[in-house]
């Protein structure tokens, strides 16, 4: 078990502990659920012909509106007013821009679909993983959000499987899916450090750290890890590149 799978569940208990940071993170959260993938499938929607696809398309969108909805509940249980999301904490746009500006483009072909869905299908990883992080923690806090996570854990395992189906049905073959899925795992890991590095500064500046020696320790810590950063591959990532050699 390398350093930074030790130390990130210790730091999220720290960031997480004051409502303030609880708040923030489900913001963001909420955010990236309803409002960076509705273009996507709706693009998609438009240029998928088979019945049995297009419902599902259509209940993963139906799916990410209503657990974005529910993460907005679980915001208001915490008591706080995290305000507008800083533009920095937005993770759907880093990747966006690492994939080129994808999600402002319309899909026109098959190829474009069976990337939308790869697309998605990175995303979905990075929230399997995170979310089981965050869910031990919140359920200390509040039993309510807890089972929010875990139902949304639920649904977005049923949606990798939505990804692979509906991205080997538009690939032209299964090399070209695979080497694409894997450039986009890469793409996302980048994006996502970036995030988690804005993440970081932010809790500091907004005074998330509420306790000072532990602010001080992972405040050395995290200007430690900008210096020597290691890119954070998701499980399936690493799964992949490994079986790759």
């Amino acid at each position: 078990m390398n350093l930074k799978k030790i130390l990130t569940p210790l730091f999220m208990e720290e960031m997480l502990r004051p409502p303030k940071g609880r708040a923030n993170l489900l913001a963001q959260i909420a955010d990236a659920e309803d409002n960076g993938e509705a273009k996507i499938f709706d693009d998609v929607l438009s240029k998928v012909d088979d019945p049995k696809l297009q419902k599902m398309i259509q209940r993963h969108r139906d799916d990410e509106v209503r657990h974005g909805q529910l993460f907005r509940e679980c915001v208001a249980r915490t008591g706080v007013d995290p305000g507008p999301m800083p533009p920095e904490l937005r993770a759907l746009d880093r990747i966006d821009r690492k994939v080129g500006g994808f999600f402002s483009r319309k899909i026109e072909d098959e190829r474009g679909v069976m990337i939308a869905y790869l697309i998605l299908q990175v995303i979905e990883e990075r929230a399997l993983e995170q979310f089981a992080l965050y869910l031990p923690i919140f359920a200390r806090y509040d039993a309510r959000t807890a089972e929010v996570f875990r139902e949304v854990i639920a649904d977005e395992e049923r949606h990798l499987k939505y990804c692979e189906a509906i991205s080997r049905r538009y690939a032209p073959d299964e090399d070209t899916r695979v080497a694409e899925l894997n450039r986009l795992r890469l793409l996302e890991a980048s994006a996502h450090l970036e995030t988690e590095q804005a993440n970081t500064d932010y809790a500091f500046a907004q005074g998330i750290f509420e306790r000072p020696v532990p602010r001080i320790f992972w405040q050395t810590m995290t200007q430690w890890g900008k210096k020597s950063p290691i890119l954070p591959l998701t499980p399936q990532a690493r799964a992949a590149f490994a079986q790759a050699g």
